[in-house]
């Protein structure tokens, strides 16, 4: 998949204007806190015991 920077730039910029943050470290952290992103799994994502 090629993607041009400026098309990931644009999409990441959109997904902190959505959340309402200012860096995607906050983007991580709203992902976590709102359920849509976990760190307990490995790292091919496979589930980790907790």
């Amino acid at each position: 998949m090629n993607l041009a920077m400026g098309t990931v730039k644009g999409h990441v910029a959109a997904i902190l204007v959505a959340l309402n943050v200012s860096s995607r470290a906050e983007a991580i952290a709203a992902a976590m806190k709102m359920g849509w992103a976990s760190l307990l799994t490995d790292a091919q994502g496979a589930p980790r015991d907790a």
